[in-house]
């Protein structure tokens, strides 16, 4: 088994620049108006606008356990509330909403919410969620050796193939 490949620090901050993007987008901040509607009513009532707070709660905790983000902890906490904390993202996702559901599912959607069902879907899902990501974790460490044998597999293969074309002569 070789060893895991060192990643530059420059490199490791954009990975988790745009990670940190990626995760944001799923959310929004309260600071701005999104348009008004069922659309932005549902994104809330779901917890869009909490999730932007989730997303800085995971940027700092990535940044404390990381040495090589800590020199730019500073500048990651700027550049987020500048760029990922803003009502843009609010914006778009109720876009999105409104775009994928019609006036009538919206309804429905808000009154399941609004249920006592719906409260208890909302209030267990992310730890079911968080769960269900630990057991794909610990059911794919299970099967790394599967994988690693599969990629070395594929690395002989391309190995050889590339050896097969400098061996053949050019036109």
């Amino acid at each position: 088994m070789s060893r895991p490949r060192r990643i530059s620090s420059g490199a490791l901050v954009t990975r988790v620049f745009v990670a940190l993007l990626l995760f944001a987008a799923a959310g929004a901040s309260r600071a701005a108006e999104a348009p008004p509607g069922k659309a932005r009513d549902l994104y809330r009532l779901i917890g869009g606008d909490r999730t932007i707070e989730q997303a800085a709660d995971a940027m700092l905790t990535a940044i404390r356990a990381n040495p090589q983000l800590q020199p730019y902890g500073d500048v990651i906490k700027e550049w987020f509330s500048r760029v990922v904390a803003t009502g843009e993202f609010e914006t778009e996702m109720v876009k999105l909403y409104a775009d994928a559901f019609t006036d009538a599912e919206l309804d429905e959607l808000l009154a399941f919410y609004r249920s006592p069902l719906g409260q208890k879907s909302l209030e267990r899902m992310p730890e079911l969620m968080r769960r269900g990501a630990d057991i794909g974790s610990r059911i794919a460490k299970q099967h790394t050796g599967e994988l690693e044998e599969m990629i070395a597999k594929r690395k002989k293969e391309l190995e050889e193939k590339a050896a097969h074309e400098a061996e053949e002569p050019k036109p």
